[in-house]
């Protein structure tokens, strides 16, 4: 999202997953925000397959 009035529209909930990534990214300004929303989602998938192999 290039613009804030993007970011905070009605219909877009990205503006909770930009809130909750900005610390990381302050840490990592290298990181674009689709570097983080790319490794959050394969984090998930990765704690999720390992969560249905072991039940």
């Amino acid at each position: 999202m290039r613009h804030k009035a993007e970011l905070g529209h009605g219909a877009n909930s990205l503006y909770i997953d930009v809130r909750l990534l900005e610390p990381i990214k302050e840490q990592f300004p290298i990181l674009s925000y689709g570097d983080l929303c790319q490794f959050t989602q394969v984090s998930i998938l990765i704690e999720y397959s390992f969560q249905a192999r072991f039940c």
